[in-house]
Formats: structure tokens, sequence, C-alpha cells
């Protein structure tokens, strides 16, 4: 799910954040340290439970990842003038303290870090998609991390309901699709290398929390339907103001 890279995929409404949450939870109950950034900022809200560090800045990823207590650390965007440009920052950060790892040959570390992109079509987008020019260097520049943290234990789950505008660069790292209803025919496109025709056609007409998964954090080789149980009451939402 980490070393490989996951993305989950879907429309609002499909199930995505449930499943997220699940999952993130699975992570630190294994001891895999979680840095999410999150511009929706829901994940601090509901995750409260899990007592997560709040990160106001890159500069902080490394003293986090040495000494906080908590596994879970959370950025909220509050004063970013650019997403990619921060995501990357927070990425290198994050990579800079795994390498320190001395490697043995033919030998890759453990997961130690997922870094979850949520929102990922803001964070990591497509190179058509940028506000500014300098946002594409930013964007290959996380690219080629994820790609080289792999050996060190470092991975990323990409959230996102716009699957067009996620640099596929970074998608195309992905060995795990987890696909929930879409109806984006660019995304459809894209899934149908994943899992065939037949099963991409198939996820328009995907009932709330049902989805199909592919890669290697399935114990199938095939790719599997299956349903997300109802989450409603295990995470509080948000109280009304």
């Amino acid at each position: 799910l980490v070393t490989h890279n996951t993305a989950i995929i879907g429309v609002t409404g499909s199930g995505k954040s449930y499943l997220a949450f699940h999952l993130i939870e699975s992570l630190l109950a294994a001891d895999i340290k979680v840095l999410i950034l999150d511009l929706t900022r829901q994940h601090y809200v509901y995750l409260q439970h899990l007592n997560p560090t709040q990160l106001t800045g890159a500069n902080q990823v490394r003293p986090w990842m040495q000494q906080s207590q908590s596994n879970l650390a959370i950025h909220q965007f509050a004063n970013s003038t650019s997403y990619p440009k921060t995501a990357r920052e927070f990425v290198d950060e994050a990579f800079q303290e795994l390498s320190q790892t001395q490697l043995q040959a033919g030998i890759n570390i453990p997961a130690k870090l997922c870094v979850v992109f949520e929102e990922s079509h803001s964070l990591i987008p497509e190179w058509n998609q940028v506000v500014i020019d300098s946002d594409k260097t930013h964007v290959n520049t996380t690219a080629r991390t994820i790609l080289q943290g792999r050996k060190f234990g470092l991975g990323s789950l990409i959230i996102t309901q716009r699957t067009a505008n996620v640099t596929k660069t970074i998608l195309n790292q992905c060995n795990t699709i987890i696909a929930l209803r879409s109806f984006d025919q660019t995304g459809l496109d894209f899934l149908s290398n994943y899992m065939g025709s037949d099963y991409s056609q198939a996820i328009s007409t995907l009932p709330i929390r049902d989805g199909i998964i592919v890669g290697k954090a399935s114990s199938c080789l095939m790719p599997v339907i299956f349903r997300i149980p109802d989450f409603g009451g295990r995470w509080n939402p948000p109280a009304n103001p």
C-alpha cells in the first residue's frame, strides 16, 4: 500500500474519505508514520482522537519524524501561496530525513512514512492545470522524490475526484488503484490500463461505497469488487458552529 504507492479515485460522496480514514488508522496501527497534506481540512477534525501533530511549515517535518510522540502529522495550507510548491517542500523534507538511513545492496527499507495527498489534483496537478509555470517544476520534483523514496520506505496515498487533473507522472507510479464511482472519461480511460475495459466501464454504475481494487495492496491478482463498510458512526462529523 505504501512503498508501491496507492491512489483512491472517485466522485464526492462515493466513500473516499471514510476509506482513507480507515487506511490511515491501519497504517498508524502498523507503526507507520502518516503525513497528511490536506486542503480539505477535514482530516484534522475527523482524526482528532489520534492526537495529530499540526505542521505549519515544512521545516517542522524532520523534528516531527525524529521526536514527536504522534505518528500522525497534518498540514492544512493556511498560508500557502503555491500548493504544488508547499507539497514539494514537505515531501522533500521527509525524503531528506529518511534518506539518512544506510541502505544494503538489493534491499529496500520497509514502509516507514506514507504521505497522503488529499485533493491531489491541486497539489500535484497535470502540466496543463498548473496556475503558474514554476509549479510544473515543483510537481516534477515531487514525482522524482516519490520514485526515489520507495527504497527508503517512503510512499504515497493519492486521493482525488479529478483523475484527469492529476499528474500522470505520479499516478503511473501507483501500483495499487482503488476506484470508486467515477464519471470522468479521462479517468476511466486511465483506469482501463490497470483493470481492463470491462471493470473500468462498470465504475460509473457502482453504488455508493462500492469500489474496485487492483494492485500490490490487494491479496488477489485480479481486480476485486468490494464494499466499504458503513463507517458513518465510526468518525464523528464536525459539530455545527
